[in-house]
């Protein structure tokens, strides 16, 4: 048996349950955009995977609106906080 590699079969989880996200309750819509948040800004998996995601007014449903607000809100601010720890250790201990 054959194995892909770790980011490509998260990838097709991302494109597989962005299409299914209309079926999910709101909770379990919540976590998977925070799942999926962690691994888009800790580089897990590529960016490239919104490329599934078609912003207009056709190809999306209000669960699919969410999810993406979801998604960017956390992990903007999984960003900033990285962002706020790392000059808060540059101020105490100093660029090395």
């Amino acid at each position: 048996m054959i194995l892909e590699p770790m980011p490509c079969l998260l990838q097709n989880i991302f494109e597989s349950t962005y299409k299914t996200v209309h079926r999910l309750e709101i909770g379990k819509l919540r976590n998977c955009a925070k799942m999926f948040a962690h691994l888009l800004f800790t580089d897990a998996i590529s960016w490239e995977v919104l490329t599934c995601i078609h912003l207009n007014e056709n190809d999306t449903t209000s669960s699919s609106r969410i999810f993406i607000k979801i998604l960017m809100q956390v992990g903007l601010n999984l960003r900033n906080v990285v962002r706020n720890n790392h000059a808060h250790f540059v101020h105490y201990v100093g660029d090395r």
